[in-house]
């Protein structure tokens, strides 16, 4: 049997299902009060507000996922930013972060692929880590029904002639046909647990920016009219796995690297993007671990899902461009 790909766009970073955005960010002169809070009563004794978030329990008759630990994974975004941190105390204060082609960007990469290799993927030309095979990892290769690929690509947040050169490569109409041809399913999971956070609330005072202990809901694209199973499975998971979504689906993918696939592959993509995005605001303290959690069961759950059907129920032709 031919085995057929999921893909897993994990961009220039990791987070939820290992995809957290690498973004520039710019230092800000004084101080702000968008700060988060250092203490809050709904976590007494500890009064850490990691300790105060919501966390959704597992449904009944799902416990394979809880090896999956928001914890665990916001580990994960903390090293991120110290990599950005480092960039900036290097002597970078202006402009800091991953930045395509610096010194962060290169430590961001041999990062990621230091992981992807930890967790027994193949392919990964570069020194592993001494770790145990994580989840998928763990099944062994001759029972696994379809190939999961991660494409890392130059990001899009560049701009200009010659940006965006993995998108445009993707999209490239061989490339496409022999990449794509019998993907079953492709991910792009940015920015996938924000802290809920509200600006003057009725009958508080000042103006600061409230943090509550809960993650936002997230926008949402799930395979788009022409594929209601794709859409049913998604929303089916994310609702078991505690992930707030708005209440109707985009019409194509949030903004990402899917927007650039989805008329030819099946795809699933979630995103939120509030108060402090793609600034140094956005720290790891803004990134809830219950959330983080709660989204990376669901896509896990997606995967499995998706893995149950043949590959005919998921593809469909070519979708025409937009007209607007």
């Amino acid at each position: 049997m031919q085995k057929m790909m999921i893909a897993v766009l994990t961009l220039a970073g990791i987070a939820g299902l290992m995809s957290v955005l690498g973004h520039i960010t710019r230092a800000q002169t004084s101080p702000s009060s968008a700060a988060a809070p250092r203490t809050t009563p709904l976590a007494a004794p500890s009064n850490q507000l990691e300790d105060a978030l919501l966390e959704w329990p597992l449904p009944p008759g799902e416990q394979v996922y809880r090896r999956i630990d928001g914890k665990h994974l916001h580990q994960y975004v903390e090293e991120q930013a110290a990599i950005s941190r480092r960039y900036r105390d290097q002597g970078h204060p202006k402009f800091w972060g991953r930045i395509i082609g610096t010194s962060a960007d290169a430590e961001s990469a041999e990062w990621l692929a230091n992981k992807f290799k930890s967790f027994a993927m193949s392919d990964v030309r570069i020194q592993p880590l001494d770790l145990s095979p994580q989840y998928y990892a763990r099944m062994p290769q001759v029972e696994r029904r379809r190939t999961m690929v991660f494409i890392g690509l130059d990001g899009h947040h560049n701009t200009g002639p010659g940006s965006a050169v993995g998108g445009v490569w993707l999209n490239d109409t061989a490339n496409k046909a022999k990449l794509f041809a019998k993907t079953a399913l492709s991910i792009n999971c940015e920015h996938p647990s924000t802290i809920q956070t509200y600006v003057r609330p009725r009958y508080l005072a000042g103006d600061v920016v409230h943090w509550s202990n809960m993650y936002m809901a997230q926008q949402w694209y799930a395979g788009g009219p022409s594929r209601p199973e794709l859409t049913a499975i998604a929303v089916k998971a994310f609702k078991e796995f505690g992930v707030p979504l708005l209440t109707e689906p985009n019409p194509r993918p949030p903004a990402g690297d899917l927007g650039r696939l989805y008329r030819f592959t099946p795809g699933v993509a979630t995103s939120e993007f509030f108060h402090y995005f793609h600034t140094d605001r956005e720290t790891p303290e803004t990134v809830p671990w219950t959330g983080l959690q709660a989204t990376t069961r669901a896509y896990a759950k997606i995967i499995d899902e998706v893995n149950k059907q043949p590959l005919s129920t998921f593809q469909r032709p070519e979708e025409p461009v937009p007209t607007r």
